[in-house]
């Protein structure tokens, strides 16, 4: 896989990773030295970790025999990097600066996951996915989806009460995780429309050498 024969596409998202990695990594350690905050340190651990080990996670699961190697590393590396600009955005203070900004993250981050979770299933499959197939995996998947989001949410409340970080942007409210919660469920059904909409053409691309 050369950088050349990358669509445009693919080396912008590429460009962006790169640069959220190293701005991860940089703030990251300035976050555990400075404000004494390693769970951000960790955290934008965890993302990097995943993105560099894309490839190879890929080339294990022999997805690529069937699929694009490079169009499958280039959709999961999109959809992390999103959900990491995001979450860096908020832990430089967006959440508490920018109108409705935890809105937009928990709206975006079950689309982000939805998209995830559909396209490591659909490339994993070694037979051919008819559209009924493809309709069943969604909903199963939108339900994890929305059971995730509604696990999370108490846990959020409970890393900001022991961390006393803020990074998910909660005030310690309960309400305000019911809140969030409502927009996730927003989200799922929002990712739901959209993959049933858009699904089968992602998966002609994917497909595409």
């Amino acid at each position: 896989m050369s950088f050349r024969s990358l669509s445009s596409f693919q080396r912008i998202t590429y460009g962006v990773a790169a640069g959220a990695i190293l701005l991860s990594i940089v703030f990251g350690i300035y976050a555990w030295i400075e404000l004494n905050s390693p769970f951000i340190f960790w955290s934008s651990l965890v993302y990097v970790a995943l993105l560099l080990a894309l490839p190879w996670i890929v080339r294990r699961s022999g997805a690529h025999q069937r699929y694009s190697f490079s169009r499958i590393v280039t959709l999961l590396c999109f959809c992390i990097t999103i959900n990491l600009a995001l979450n860096g955005l908020g832990s430089i203070g967006w959440y508490r600066s920018t109108l409705h900004y935890d809105d937009i993250v928990h709206l975006v981050t079950p689309i982000l996951g939805v998209m995830l979770c559909m396209i490591w299933l659909c490339v994993r499959r070694q037979d051919e996915l008819s559209y009924r197939d493809i309709q069943g995996l969604l909903l199963r998947v939108s339900l994890f989806v929305a059971a995730l989001s509604v696990l999370w949410e108490p846990c959020e409340l409970l890393l900001d009460m022991l961390f006393r970080v803020h990074t998910a942007g909660q005030d310690g409210q309960s309400l305000d995780t019911v809140y969030d919660i409502v927009v996730d469920g927003v989200g799922v059904v929002c990712a739901y429309v959209l993959c049933r909409q858009f699904w089968q053409p992602i998966l002609r691309w994917l497909q595409k050498p």
